[in-house]
């Protein structure tokens, strides 16, 4: 049993579980293993953003340019399919499209660089969609060992990319999304302490 607690002295009621252990108590080996599992899913999850962070740093490796970032908090909304009403051609979640492009747009506007050139400059994008995790993900004592660890179910990551295209060129951070040579997207379930929504980067390739 001295194993289960490797790395686990110090603290008070992580003692107490061994102790519980060691008396035969079947709860306080359920909370151990409990225990290390939720650690071991944060240490999983801090390699991840460290792996991701990396790959960043390593394509933009020697490169001189400008850079911003915004984040937006809110449910990431996908721009798809179109729709025809009496009246004009809409996009099918329309009205939820619109308030989630104005908070992006609102965003970029706000921490654009005054310098920023937004005529011919070549763009690359770092976008990181954050989801809330369904409550069927959850159980008494929190994540399920079940619950997916990618987000593999909708919304698309091309559509919300496309949301995010339209908008800096509606907020003028490119003349038009074609300027936009590289896009780095990934999308994912939120982690502990985080709200849903996208941090988005933002960097001039153009030579100085």
């Amino acid at each position: 049993m001295s194993l289960l607690f490797r790395g686990l002295s110090g603290r008070k009621n992580d003692t107490q579980t061994k102790n519980n252990c060691r008396r035969g108590n079947p709860l306080g080996y359920k909370y151990a293993s409990s225990n290390i599992k939720n650690k071991t899913r944060k240490n999983r999850e801090s390699r991840e953003a460290y792996s991701r962070a990396s790959t960043i740093n390593q394509t933009l490796e020697g490169v001189s340019m400008k850079s911003f970032q915004i984040d937006v908090i809110g449910q990431p909304v996908p721009q798809g399919s179109l729709r025809r009403t009496p009246y004009a051609v809409i996009h099918s979640n329309d009205e939820a499209l619109r308030s989630w492009r104005n908070q992006l747009v609102v965003e970029l506007v706000k921490n654009m660089p005054v310098d920023w050139d937004s005529e011919n400059a070549p763009i690359s994008v770092v976008a990181d969609f954050r989801f809330a995790r369904p409550n069927s993900h959850f159980g008494k004592k929190g994540l399920r060992p079940s619950a997916p660890k990618h987000k593999t179910t909708r919304c698309d990551l091309d559509k919300l990319i496309r949301a995010c295209g339209d908008s800096l060129q509606e907020a003028y951070v490119v003349k038009d999304d074609s300027q936009i040579i590289q896009w780095m997207a990934t999308k994912r379930w939120m982690r502990e302490n985080e709200k849903p929504g996208v941090h988005l980067t933002i960097l001039n390739q153009s030579p100085e």
